[in-house]
């Protein structure tokens, strides 16, 4: 079954909408008039792609109950030199 989750587990491997376009084209059930999937899939798949090509992920850490004012400064000063501070 086509679904968002799989195509974006096939997208995360390397496969690209356009590539998974022409192999759903190429297998096209020989019932289907037109002879190729709806425009409407095609569409859904390039806009799945467009996000997850948006989306990014970046480590991070909370820190939290830091013990004064001073050291709350500090750590931020230092996350701020470092470009580190989300």
């Amino acid at each position: 079954h086509l679904t968002k989750s799989s195509a974006r587990a096939a997208m995360a491997n390397g496969i690209t909408a356009r590539q998974i376009t022409h192999f759903l084209n190429t297998h096209v059930h020989p019932m289907v008039v037109s002879g190729a999937i709806p425009s409407c899939v095609s569409d859904e798949l390039r806009l799945w792609e467009a996000e997850q090509d948006r989306v990014q992920f970046n480590p991070a850490a909370m820190i939290d109950e830091i013990a004064s004012d001073s050291t709350f400064a500090r750590v931020r000063r230092h996350a701020l030199e470092t470009g580190a501070l989300l």
